[in-house]
């Protein structure tokens, strides 16, 4: 990861280490973030990599809001292999999945990477939440 951060490559991290049937946010891996504060080092503990919180939402099947009894047949999760679960779920027809993108931190090397775990873990939880339930949060009313 610290190479390919220091060559100026975007990574897709799932910072929770697996996934979920896609109604809730595991808790995420702080140690995940260790390529980061290395790619920071290996620039000389100069600057910082921006980290984008992102929630992935499965909102709607064939027209109609997705339930939560509906949501793991499409979610991609635990020891699934991949080809087998894609298969169904492309032939069974279309799908909404929505991507909520959050504010991007700023990573430096003086960042406490189990403090911006716990905050980005939130934040993502958030946008989760608020992508499933057509409600802002508090956090989102103050803000607007």
């Amino acid at each position: 990861m610290a190479a390919r951060l220091s060559a100026g490559d975007a990574l897709v991290l799932f910072a929770e280490g697996t996934s979920s049937g896609g109604t809730r946010v595991e808790p995420f891996r702080s140690s995940l973030l260790g390529g980061v504060r290395e790619a920071i080092r290996r620039a000389g503990g100069e600057g910082s990599i921006p980290v984008q919180p992102l929630a992935i939402a499965y909102r709607g099947y064939r027209g109609i809001p997705m339930d939560r009894w509906r949501r793991p047949l499409y979610a991609w999760f635990g020891d699934m292999e991949l080809i087998p679960h894609l298969g169904p779920v492309l032939a069974d027809g279309v799908i909404e999945v929505e991507l909520v993108f959050g504010t991007a931190v700023d990573y430096a090397q003086s960042t406490d990477r189990k403090r911006l775990a716990r905050v980005l873990e939130r934040e993502v939880a958030g946008l989760l939440r608020e992508a499933m339930t057509g409600r802002a949060s508090a956090r989102a009313e103050e803000a607007g």
